[in-house]
């Protein structure tokens, strides 16, 4: 076990400490691994946290609008949470 390891182990304990064992889970995000393939490895030292630690896990999957057609409403939630232009080519976009 590194360094790292050991201190997302030690502050894991912590919250369980604080809200209870029973109310903590790790979370494997459920994305597709060519939009963020940094995610696989993620995933995979989650997966080994809970096991080593006996914590249950939880599946997440990030998603901002629910059809398709809501694209262009999501952009402009973007755009207002952000102070940008809707037409401003530089602005963050939903994938």
């Amino acid at each position: 076990m590194d360094e790292k390891e050991s201190k997302i182990i030690e502050i894991i304990g912590m919250i369980q400490n604080a809200v209870g064992k029973d109310h903590v889970f790790l979370e494997i995000i459920a994305q597709e691994y060519k939009y963020f393939p940094e995610l696989k490895k993620v995933n995979e030292f989650v997966t080994q946290i809970a096991d080593k630690e006996h914590i249950p896990c939880i599946i997440g999957n990030n998603f901002f609008y629910p059809d398709k057609t809501d694209k262009q409403a999501w952009e402009v939630a973007l755009s207002i949470k952000d102070g940008t232009k809707i037409y401003d080519e530089n602005r963050r976009k939903p994938k």
